[in-house]
C-alpha cells in the first residue's frame, strides 16, 4: 500500500495497492454505523493491468464497535473487470445495515490474476448514510394513460379524437374489450304494425254484394234486348 501523486482522480495523491501474490487484498478502514439505516460506499478505481483479474468495494457488517468478531453479512459493488488508462466510478447503491450492526469495515479490493506483480489506484472514497431506496410504481404509467384519457373525452368530440390519438400512443385502450369468440345478437325483427281491432269482412261485403247485383241486371238486360232484336223482321 502506498500513496502516489502520479496517479490520480483528484486532490494531490491516490492510493495504490500493489499484489505480489495470488490472494484476495484490500485497503480498508473501520467506521461506525446505526443498525437498520442506508449507507452507500463509492470510490473510483484505476484498473489497468490484465495481470489483475477484478477490482470491487465491499462493505462488511459487525455486530461490535470496533469491527471486531464475527462478519454478520457483506455488500458489493460490481466488480471491475476490463483494462482502461482511466479512473472508473464504482458503487454499491444504497444498502441498509442489519439491525445489530454498531459497526463496518469499508473494503477496495483487489483480485489478482496470478502471483506476478499488479497494482490498481483507488481515489475519492465516500462512505456516507443514504436514502432508502424508492419502491418502483408499477401502476404509474396505467395511471398516466388513464388520466390522459379522461381529461380528454371530457372535452368533446376534439377531446375525442385526442383521447383516440393517445389511446395509439401508449397502446392501451379505455373501456371494456369485445370478445372476438361471442356471436352478435341478431336484431329483431319489428312486428307489424297492429290493427285498430275492427274487422274488414263487413266492410268488403258492402261493396262486393251490390257490384254483383248490377253485374246480374246488366246481363239480364243485354240477354232481352238481344232476344227482342232477333224477333224484329228483316227490312
Amino acid at each position: 500500500m502506498s500513496a502516489s501523486s502520479a496517479v490520480r482522480a483528484e486532490g494531490d495523491r491516490s492510493a495504490a495497492l500493489v499484489s505480489r501474490t495470488e490472494s484476495t487484498k484490500w485497503l480498508y478502514q473501520t467506521v461506525s454505523v446505526k443498525g437498520g439505516a442506508y449507507y452507500r460506499l463509492q470510490a473510483k478505481a484505476l484498473k489497468n493491468d490484465p495481470r489483475v483479474r477484478e477490482t470491487l468495494l465491499r462493505i462488511s457488517w459487525y455486530e461490535s464497535a470496533d469491527g471486531s468478531g464475527r462478519q454478520m453479512d457483506t455488500a458489493d459493488s460490481e466488480a471491475l473487470a476490463g483494462d482502461a488508462p482511466r479512473f472508473v466510478s464504482l458503487d454499491t447503491g444504497p444498502v441498509q445495515a442489519p439491525p445489530e450492526a454498531r459497526s463496518a469495515k469499508i473494503r477496495l479490493l483487489i483480485r489478482p490474476a496470478s502471483s506476478a506483480p499488479a497494482v490498481v489506484y483507488f481515489d475519492d472514497v465516500r462512505f456516507e448514510e443514504a436514502a432508502a431506496p424508492q419502491a418502483e410504481d408499477n401502476l404509474n404509467g396505467e395511471q398516466s394513460a388513464a388520466n390522459i384519457t379522461i381529461e380528454t373525452y371530457g372535452a368533446g368530440r376534439e377531446g375525442a379524437v385526442q383521447a383516440a390519438s393517445a389511446e395509439a400512443a401508449l397502446g392501451a385502450r379505455v373501456g371494456p374489450t369485445p370478445l372476438t369468440n361471442v356471436r352478435r345478437t341478431q336484431e329483431q325483427q319489428s312486428p307489424p304494425p297492429a290493427s285498430s281491432g275492427r274487422p274488414l269482412w263487413p266492410l268488403l261485403l258492402a261493396v262486393a254484394v251490390p257490384a254483383a247485383g248490377l253485374m246480374v241486371m246488366a246481363g239480364s238486360a243485354w240477354r232481352r234486348a238481344r232476344v227482342g232484336g232477333g224477333n224484329k223482321p228483316h227490312v
